[in-house]
């Protein structure tokens, strides 16, 4: 179980706990595009941070986060298939400007 802090505004203090848990999925996604990430039980991660990013690398794949300072972060509950069910998620939103498509080189 991961235990979040109520301050949301530090992004790097918010994804470390969230990249390092094994029972954590990512789902990322743009228009046209999307990506997932996850760990097997005990599976080993090699996790390095610094210069605006973290990463996480294991044997079947690879996770990157760069911190654009103006991010912010927006949680959300959605409902689930199964009605004694939520799924949660987080949603890392940019200022229009620093959000441009045409600008993403990366996913």
């Amino acid at each position: 179980m991961v235990v979040m802090k109520n301050d949301l505004t530090n992004l790097p203090e918010f994804m470390m706990p969230l990249v390092t848990a094994e029972a954590v999925t990512w789902s990322i996604a743009t228009f046209g595009a999307i990506a997932e990430f996850s760990r097997a039980p005990g599976e080993a991660g090699h996790i390095t941070s610094g210069d605006g990013q973290v990463k996480i690398t294991t044997p079947r794949g690879a996770l990157r986060f760069r911190y654009p300072p103006p991010a912010k972060i927006i949680a959300y509950e959605g409902l689930s298939k199964n009605p004694r069910l939520w799924s949660q998620g987080i949603s890392i939103c940019l200022p229009e400007q620093a959000a441009c498509m045409n600008g993403a080189r990366t996913l």
